[in-house]
């Protein structure tokens, strides 16, 4: 298992939207940050059933069957789905991740959720997608060095939150647990600077990325 974060400065499904186009806006590569391992977990994974078709996202398990109504953390925090986006990798993928997808294309489709926190302050895109092999998935997450990742969406009309216009700045992390990755984009609601590692908007997107990592090692 392997993590990758950067923090990202300015220079479909049922409701969810994209915020941007891409990468038609500067961009500044400010940090890598080593994920923190996963917290031990008990038990042990089962193998896949051979055979078994994947359903995007999640492979041999139901993407929609981790990205829940409701996320309820390790830490006890709770965080409310208010959209969702199930399309292909490359509609998803900005730029840069399009490259990425050459040498290691995606299987099926990618599955989003979009996420805010008890106090509606903080927007967190989950994503799922699996790859060929392990090697693949870990290329993907090191690629993140190189500001390859989903384009970013944001939540429902209908959530009440605020359109944002441009490309906020926002941490975005990435894990992989088998074959699979784990996209976790973090911003505040309103837009504005993101802080630090150590701010909220860093610790959410890792709090929900761990989370989604754990869920995928028990299925899987």
């Amino acid at each position: 298992m392997i993590g990758v974060a950067i923090l990202v400065l300015i220079g479909g499904g049922v409701g969810a939207f994209f915020l941007f186009s891409g990468d038609d806006k500067p961009k500044r590569h400010v940090a890598i940050i080593p994920s923190v391992p996963p917290p031990s977990l008990t038990g042990r994974p089962t193998s896949p059933a051979a055979g078994g078709g994947g359903g995007g996202g999640g492979g041999t398990t139901d993407p929609w069957s981790i990205l829940t109504r409701t996320i309820r953390t390790a830490k006890g925090n709770t965080f409310t789905q208010e959209g969702t986006r199930y399309e292909s990798c490359v509609l998803r993928a900005n730029t840069r991740m399009l490259t990425t997808l050459r040498a290691h294309p995606c299987n099926g489709r990618m599955a989003s959720g979009v996420y805010l926190n008890s106090s509606r302050t903080i927007v967190t895109v989950l994503s799922l997608a699996r790859f060929e092999t392990v090697a693949d998935a870990r290329s993907v997450v090191r690629s993140l060095n190189v500001r390859a990742e989903p384009k970013l969406l944001g939540p429902a009309k209908s959530s009440g939150i605020p359109v944002l216009r441009g490309d906020p700045e926002r941490w975005t992390r990435t894990y992989s647990q088998g074959p699979s990755v784990v996209f976790a984009q973090s911003y505040y609601a309103r837009g504005g600077a993101v802080g630090g590692s150590a701010g909220p908007v860093n610790l959410t997107a890792s709090e929900l990325g761990l989370e989604l990592q754990n869920v995928l090692l028990m299925k899987n």
